[in-house]
């Protein structure tokens, strides 16, 4: 079964869940995450969906071309873009008629658009953070059960909304299927996970079709709650 992965839109099943006999050694975190970094680079592509809370409804498109991931956003005129280059990572913003910015520092934990999701979670500029920790493995259910590696990220830098982040890797494809943030405090602040898919015959994979990012309050309840319902892409060559 291969799943692949486009940041905060869209994951591909295909196949059976995959068996494992015998439990698997545990990978060395650093390298593993080098094999999550490295499934960003692949694929060129192009979606279209919606960012929905409440009843407001934000129209977006993704595209994937060489090594930059863009967000366009309409009305008024938006374009935010991830640029993957030498296995780092930078994101830049460009309004109408203007040339692209790089995104300042202190603006990563800034909502898009009245949403739950902010800049920090586009850039995903926590998958670069030193020192990885393996915490073990665990199953989750994506349409079908996939078994999954658990990391936990620790920000060296006391930047951004996250103090810690956790993520569910998927042990054969590498694609993350789960992400929770945490804030300085160590209370969870930010959950990403997929609640919907479909087949696609044109991919022969399935696609993730709705995914649902969660604000938790400091008690630990859902205090908003944002949906990424993405159409099906066109690939590129």
């Amino acid at each position: 079964m291969m799943i692949k992965l486009f940041p905060l839109a869209l994951w591909m099943l295909s196949g059976p869940s995959l068996q494992v006999d015998e439990p698997e050694p545990e990978p060395d975190a650093a390298a593993l995450m080098r094999e999550v970094r490295s499934v960003l680079a692949q694929q060129s592509y192009e979606l279209t969906g919606q960012l929905e809370k409440a009843r407001d409804k934000v129209p977006l498109k993704i595209s994937k071309q060489l090594d930059t991931i863009s967000f366009h956003f309409a009305e008024p005129t938006q374009i935010i873009s991830l640029s993957l280059k030498d296995n780092r990572y930078e994101l830049t913003e460009q309004d109408a008629g203007q040339k692209p910015k790089k995104l300042a520092q202190d603006r990563y934990g800034e909502k898009i658009r009245g949403t739950d999701v902010t800049y920090e979670d586009i850039s995903q500029r926590f998958l670069y953070w030193p020192n990885p920790k393996l915490l073990g493995e665990e199953k989750l259910r994506i349409t079908v059960l996939r078994d999954t590696w658990v990391v936990r990220l620790d920000n060296p830098r006391k930047l951004g909304p996250y103090g810690v982040v956790k993520i569910w890797i998927d042990k054969e494809s590498k694609a993350l299927l789960q992400v929770e943030g945490f804030d300085w405090q160590g209370r969870i602040v930010k959950r990403f996970e997929v609640i919907e898919a479909q087949k696609d015959k044109v991919f022969g994979m399935w696609l993730q079709a709705k995914m649902r990012i969660e604000t938790i309050d400091q008690k630990g309840n859902r205090k908003e709650v944002t949906y990424m319902a993405m159409d099906r892409p066109v690939k590129r060559q």
